[in-house]
């Protein structure tokens, strides 16, 4: 997947199928959060998030797959400003 974005000159993301070369298609399976490191007050600073996902690129015009990993797994390690800031964005988005 990385490949395809760094090789991928002239890609162009959109959120309509209509028009795209290709389209991905996925199902998150799993999601795991948890605090991996604490402050002296006992709260956690930095966090790991694992994601787990079916993921297929299929090709639109002639229904090729492209890339397919029915688990696709997202791992990061995160601080707490991120979080916080991951939290707001969500918070404007309702």
């Amino acid at each position: 997947m990385n490949e395809l974005i760094h090789r991928g000159h002239g890609i162009r993301v959109q959120s309509e199928r209509e028009g795209a070369d290709a389209v991905i298609d996925g199902v998150v399976k799993t999601f795991g959060f948890s605090g991996v490191l604490l402050d002296d007050k006992g709260r956690a600073r930095i966090f790991e998030v694992t994601i787990t996902a079916a993921v297929t690129v299929r090709d639109q015009h002639d229904n090729r797959v492209l890339y397919d990993n029915q688990n696709f797994i997202f791992a990061a390690s995160l601080s707490s400003p991120t979080i916080h800031a991951i939290s707001l964005m969500k918070k404007t988005q309702r």
